[in-house]
């Protein structure tokens, strides 16, 4: 039996929808998505404990140049990924006078909500049915859809191979790579890509987005904070070398220097080492347990308080595609409170860091331990490399600047 009180109630939503729409030729293209959603609106109106609450479209700004951004987010505010991903582009495109929104990418008026807009970046985030409504309703109005990545999580054969998914138990492995290929799925929807180094840029390329490099920085909270750092740092004679990790994954990142750091807390009593966060200590460390100061993960604004006095900041990683293709961030995020970075060369660390000018590459063992004994013996060294590490990230990682490349890379498409 028909049921004439339901197919009337759906053409009410949708009549009431299209009395505002511009055109009869909209309403027709329109017409397949205002179905679906006017069945699920009609079945909450029966249904009203199951209504959920819509979000509103967050942080407003102003508009300049035709540009309206919208960001689709699936991560807590309080995380690193949307800070660094999500908030700082919206402080930099606002700064240049852009209009730039975000909305969780699952929201019930998620298609609805997208239609104001001229681009709409994707963070991160693995197919769904609403996103593949999304991608046709984006290409009927063109709307530019960008996908955003800072990570390799989207090649599966690499991923299997990462240290921190082989520590996954078989249920866990599975679901997370499970949703490795639902963001690899995502990304097919888009012909336009966001990436934080130059090989995720080429892995993009390859997959036929055009694709910009856009990097992680900072906002102008994490600079007003560094001043307030730099400022209330003290003289000492100990010498504190500190290793920051913000996941348990990178025990065998580790692995890469811990020999020299041995040779360097064997060689030097005034050398201290600080770890922050998720790290199992290697054995041949524990004989200077008394000169090791764990200290547990923590919000980064208490991390910059922390850390400030650190001296030497140590940023090893495995030589291997996924590691190739993540960012210089453990530079920069040293960098603006003026503490000088050894890293290994991947690539973006060996495109920001000048060796010997604003921080020090080290591959092999006796190579970690030479730029160790540099920084340790030479305090006026670690100073001035510390100051040009600031300066090179104030310059090159400027808020407006990075939210004028942004929106030129949006224009251009």
């Amino acid at each position: 039996m028909v049921d004439f009180g339901r197919i009337f109630g759906i053409l009410k939503i949708i009549l009431k929808r299209i009395a505002v729409r511009e055109s009869f030729y909209h309403f027709i293209r329109i017409l397949r998505l205002e179905v679906i959603r006017a069945e699920r609106d009609y079945f909450l109106q029966e249904n009203p404990r199951s209504i959920e609450k819509e979000p509103r479209i967050k942080n407003p700004t102003s508009i300049k140049g035709g540009l309206k951004v919208l960001i689709l987010n699936g991560f807590p505010e309080d995380s690193a990924l949307y800070r660094y991903r999500i908030k700082q582009k919206i402080e930099q495109l606002s700064s240049v006078g852009v209009k730039v929104d975000t909305i969780h990418f699952d929201a019930p008026n998620l298609v609805l909500a997208a239609t104001q807009y001229s681009h709409i970046i994707w963070y991160r985030i693995p197919i769904t049915d609403r996103l593949i409504q999304l991608e046709e309703k984006a290409r009927l109005d063109g709307i530019r859809l960008v996908y955003d990545i800072d990570d390799l999580i989207f090649d599966l054969e690499i991923c299997k191979e990462v240290d921190g998914i082989q520590i996954l138990n078989d249920l866990d492995k599975e679901a997370y790579l499970r949703n490795m290929a639902r963001i690899a799925d995502a990304i097919k929807l888009c012909d336009y890509g966001l990436a934080t180094t130059t090989p995720l840029k080429a892995k993009f390329e390859e997959m036929g987005l055009k694709t910009h490099i856009h990097r992680n920085a900072y906002e102008t909270e994490m600079y007003e904070l560094s001043e307030r750092a730099i400022r209330g740092k003290i003289e000492k004679s100990d010498v504190i070398i500190s290793y920051q990790s913000g996941s348990n994954t990178h025990n065998r990142d580790f692995q890469v220097c811990v020999e020299a750091l041995v040779r360097a807390l064997e060689q030097y009593e005034n050398v201290k080492l600080f770890i922050f966060g998720w790290l199992t200590l290697d054995d041949r460390l524990k004989p200077f347990e008394n000169r090791i100061v764990h200290i547990p993960f923590m919000p980064w604004k208490e991390l910059a308080v922390f850390s400030k006095d650190v001296d030497i900041n140590l940023s090893p990683l495995e030589n291997n595609c996924f590691c190739n293709s993540k960012s210089e961030l453990k530079y920069l995020e040293a960098a603006i409170l003026e503490i000088p970075t050894i890293a290994s060369p991947r690539t973006a660390f060996s495109e920001a860091i000048r060796h010997g000018e604003n921080g020090l590459l080290a591959e092999t063992t006796e190579e970690w331990g030479q730029c160790l004994d540099l920084l340790i013996n030479d305090g006026q060294m670690r100073k001035a490399v510390g100051r040009r590490a600031r300066e090179h990230v104030l310059q090159e990682y400027d808020i407006k600047k990075m939210g004028q490349g942004l929106a030129d890379f949006f224009r251009s498409i």
